[in-house]
């Protein structure tokens, strides 16, 4: 990465973390996504906040895009399927289907 695209990612993350507190907070996620707050939406969020703080700083922000970017098709459905797996048993119950409904998807 070189030093004018990690400006512009930084510039970015200011922008999403709208109260200036060097984090990005649940709230800020989803509004910088226009979503509506979902199960769904935590556990993405949750798995970019590596240290479990409840808040993404700089550092996690990069490594969360780097590896959504540079995922292959396999990684990609492996990442997507631990996004519904929420408890990690390796299957999806009803539950975890019941969530996944819930979610509003707009076209």
């Amino acid at each position: 990465m070189t030093a004018d695209q990690a400006s512009k990612l930084h510039q970015k993350f200011q922008e999403i973390d709208v109260d200036g507190s060097g984090v990005i907070d649940l709230d800020e996620f989803f509004a910088f996504l226009s979503m509506e707050k979902t199960p769904f939406g935590v556990q993405l969020f949750s798995l970019i906040d590596e240290n479990g703080s409840g808040e993404i700083d700089f550092n996690e922000f990069l490594v969360g895009l780097w590896n959504m970017c540079t995922f292959d098709e396999e990684a990609l459905l492996k990442f997507a399927f631990q996004l519904i797996d929420k408890d990690g048993s390796g299957y999806v119950d009803n539950e975890e289907v019941t969530v996944i409904y819930s979610i509003p998807f707009h076209l």
